[in-house]
């Protein structure tokens, strides 16, 4: 057999639940020689990522979490931006314990990713310049959330981008001027149960 150089084999198996898998593999060199071996794949299950006790900052924590895992804040004041990592979830201890700071959020203080949740936290800025929350383009879900200006106004939350967001369960705080939600090419947006 000729020398081969080593291949790299990838593939999604977006069904499979946590567990090991052995899979058939034959490897066919021309019309002639063909050889088979199998192949082993672990499936690890999603784990819990804790903020600040595995890593101090929010963006850390989902940097290193991977599709499936839940990025979990504790209670306390993050002033920070963060950008999501697809199929990522982003949790709190709820509105009036787990704050995030986006500050003059430019351009957002939690700028989305695809099939991702963020959930139970309170989401302040002065989003003159940006957004609060920026979900346009993407498929993700902001439930149970607070969104509290902290200056005269601007714009809380960016969607449509012919994408799928689920909009629910949120507190929309008061402003003397702006836009609690823009939505641009978003007839797929599933708002319901919003105080606004």
């Amino acid at each position: 057999v000729p020398n081969y150089s080593p291949v790299a084999l990838s593939t999604a198996y977006e069904a499979l639940l946590p567990g090991s898998y052995t899979f058939g593999l034959k490897v066919t060199y021309g019309n002639q020689n063909s050889q088979a071996d199998t192949v082993v794949v672990t499936v690890a299950p999603p784990k819990t990522v804790h903020v600040p006790a595995d890593f101090a900052s929010i963006q850390e924590a989902v940097d290193a979490a991977v599709k499936g895992d839940v990025v979990l804040v504790a209670e306390g004041y993050y002033q920070e931006k963060v950008v999501m990592k697809p199929g990522v979830t982003l949790r709190g201890e709820g509105p009036d314990k787990t704050i995030i700071d986006g500050q003059w959020c430019e351009p957002a203080a939690i700028l989305g990713a695809d099939n991702t949740v963020i959930e139970n936290l309170q989401v302040r800025g002065s989003p003159d310049m940006g957004y609060m929350v920026d979900l346009e383009g993407y498929e993700a879900t902001l439930r149970n959330c607070l969104l509290l200006y902290t200056s005269s106004g601007g714009t809380a939350l960016r969607l449509g981008g012919d994408a799928t967001q689920t909009i629910e369960f949120n507190t929309f705080g008061p402003a003397q001027w702006g836009t609690h939600m823009f939505i641009y090419n978003g007839d797929q947006a599933v708002i319901r149960h919003n105080i606004v």
